[in-house]
């Protein structure tokens, strides 16, 4: 006995209608430079306040550039919510009317 997926039975116009973007994607995408380097300062900050609650001193030598590396490698972790999925995806949803996965 085959189980349908219910989903599958609706027609779709486009990949907009499976595939949403997060909340904060599309402000991510179009930020300025300036939101972004604040954005970035904000990160920083968060993370020298991090390592002052694990008792760290962030402003001792070996941690002055921390927070910013921080921030930064989360930042380029996390880029792929700057993309949008329906341009990543590019039309590769299509509905097979079946719900079976083929390997």
């Amino acid at each position: 006995m085959q189980t349908q997926n219910p989903h599958l039975s609706r027609k779709q116009k486009d990949a907009s209608q499976v595939i949403r973007d997060g909340i904060g994607a599309e402000k991510r995408r179009n930020e300025s430079e300036e939101e972004r380097e604040a954005r970035l300062a904000k990160m920083s900050g968060a993370v020298k306040t991090l390592l002052e609650c694990i008792g760290e001193d962030p402003d001792r030598e070996g941690l002055l550039k921390t927070p910013e590396r921080y921030a930064k490698a989360l930042m380029f972790l996390t880029k792929g919510y700057d993309e949008s999925m329906n341009n990543i995806m590019n039309g590769a949803i299509f509905n097979e009317g079946k719900y079976h996965i083929y390997l």
